[in-house]
């Protein structure tokens, strides 16, 4: 039971990160670049919890990303589930309460991520090729991604407590 409550927690999570991205975050743009929530939300979960959670984590909600947005299923269902599974692949040797750790790792993913999305999005939909923009897009991306994991670090620290079954959050559920 208390298993089913976590997924329950952990799926609104995923629902209402979707809503902020797409109703909030998407409306605020710094410069022209938005903020990837589902980024901070993936590698934040998969570096606390472990490769299975994160992967789970990533691929529900990039298959969300899909359904809802995307032009095909997969892409982003692909890219968050390969995210979680290294964040939680590299998370066993990773101090859970170090802020600056986890927000280099959102900055390199975040890099990574747009360079093979943007690099998918040409080979599969014919985009135009436009190193520059893009490379200028990814750098606003980082500092906005920047901001988001200073404020959204706790509470998500909580939510990969709550999924351990942490101390803390053990008397919760």
């Amino acid at each position: 039971m208390r298993n089913f409550l976590v997924g329950v927690i952990v799926f609104l999570v995923v629902l209402l990160c979707i809503w902020v991205q797409q109703n909030i975050i998407n409306v605020i743009p710094l410069f022209g670049a938005v903020a990837n929530v589902g980024i901070i939300l993936v590698v934040t979960l998969g570096l606390i919890t472990e490769q299975k959670i994160g992967a789970t984590v990533g691929g529900v909600y990039g298959l969300l990303m899909d359904i809802l947005f995307g032009k095909a299923v997969g892409v982003y269902a692909l890219l968050f589930f390969a995210i979680g599974f290294f964040c939680g692949k590299i998370g066993h040797g990773f101090s859970k309460e170090n802020k600056s750790s986890v927000i280099m790792i959102v900055i390199l993913v975040t890099i990574i991520y747009e360079i093979v999305n943007y690099l998918l999005f040409v080979m599969i939909y014919k985009y135009d090729f436009e190193l520059l923009a893009s490379g200028w897009t990814i750098v606003l991306e980082c500092i906005y991604n920047i901001f988001l994991t200073a404020i959204l670090f706790k509470p998500l620290s909580f939510l990969g407590e709550i999924i351990n079954k942490g101390k803390s959050s053990y008397y919760l559920l």
